[in-house]
């Protein structure tokens, strides 16, 4: 790849992603590209389009139309086939695009380019997004499921393609009228035969420096209806740990069996309140062979509901740092007791598939 190819990539690459990540500007009446994206899989009749702007407001108008039986049954096979038809014709495109350039350079320019915009709209803001509550919810009362297509997950692939067709030269559009429902500020669709929700896009998101959802005194996504998602370092968390933090009780932390979210209580909290609201005490210290200190907590009084203390390890990830606090099993009295039944592996294994340490695990 020739400098002026490598550097026109580059800033193309970062007008694009800043271009996209611009919430500033309104976006644009989004009906006709609808209309174009029905067309192109040979539906001539026009839906119905109604756009939410926001989660709120797209549950809404998706709870006026739970009752109905209109082409709910066309929900995931019109989805299948909206992705279907775009995935053609990106396939198409993309191998005009190694046409035009070396078996090297098309490789190289998928690690300079496709895996950012893959990283920066599809792994931190569109997956987290989809899998928050509010989003989940809203096809959780219908039967039929319809899978979002397209949305913000998209982008990876369709920017690719958009960044590299000039420095390729290629001579073939990406024709689809996908680009333009993301470009004009579209966030989701959800289709139906007769009937069409858009999303628009979030009008504010805030990242870390890691680009993981992330926001310290507000929510990390907001919507022009009012709605909002909240995350720390790239977990969802509910609304009252950020807002109202210090309204956090005790029985919302042992509620909470998420390991990920226990260590944003936590976080959040600070170890010293975090402690004194659940009441512990150390009662025992051993050194992992990552020379990390181990600490045994329990409860200073013992839980009603199971007769007995609530017993707390706290760890810290080899790898990333963070201090967990995991709920052991109440026969564990000592450090290297625990030590020595969980090893790190299990541990950290169990945190990442949230599986189950007896009947007091946290994850």
């Amino acid at each position: 790849m020739t400098p002026e190819i490598f550097n026109g990539l580059s800033k193309s690459k970062f007008e694009w992603i800043s271009a996209r990540l611009n919430f500033l500007s309104e976006p644009i009446d989004l009906v006709d590209t609808v209309y174009r994206i029905y067309s192109d899989i040979g539906i001539k009749r026009k839906p119905k389009v109604e756009v939410a702007n926001g989660s709120d407001d797209a549950a809404k108008r998706l709870s006026a139309k739970k009752e109905s039986t209109e082409d709910f049954e066309m929900g995931r096979n019109l989805a299948d086939r909206l992705m279907e038809c775009s995935i053609r014709n990106a396939d198409r495109a993309l191998k005009s695009l190694q046409a035009n350039c070396t078996e090297a350079e098309f490789a190289e320019s998928q690690n300079m380019i496709f895996w950012d915009l893959n990283f920066q709209f599809a792994q931190s803001i569109s997956l987290p997004i989809g899998a928050s509550e509010p989003f989940r919810k809203l096809q959780e009362n219908f039967v039929f499921r319809p899978a979002p297509s397209p949305c913000w997950g998209d982008m990876d692939w369709l920017g690719y393609y958009d960044i590299c067709k000039c420095a390729w030269q290629s001579n073939i559009e990406l024709d689809t009228p996908y680009l333009d429902f993301l470009k004009l500020g579209g966030f989701q669709l959800i289709a139906f035969e007769n009937y069409c929700l858009v999303i628009l896009r979030p009008t504010a998101i805030s990242r870390n420096e890691n680009l993981a959802l992330h926001a310290e005194d507000g929510p990390a996504v907001s919507w022009g209806d009012g709605s909002g998602l909240y995350f720390w370092n790239g977990v969802e968390v509910p609304e009252k740990l950020i807002e109202t933090p210090e309204l956090v009780t005790r029985s919302e932390i042992l509620d909470e069996r998420n390991a990920e979210k226990r260590r944003c209580y936590q976080e959040v909290l600070g170890s010293e309140r975090f402690g004194n609201l659940l009441g512990l005490e150390a009662i025992d210290t051993k050194l992992d062979q990552f020379e990390n200190e181990i600490i045994l907590f329990r409860t200073r009084e013992r839980d009603k509901l199971v007769g007995d203390h609530i017993y707390f390890a706290k760890v810290i990830c080899p790898s990333t740092r963070r201090a967990y606090f995991l709920c052991v099993p109440p026969k564990i009295k000592t450090a290297f007791c625990f030590f020595r039944s969980c090893s790190f592996k299990c541990i950290f294994r169990m945190r990442r598939d949230l599986g189950v340490i007896s009947t007091y695990s946290s994850a």
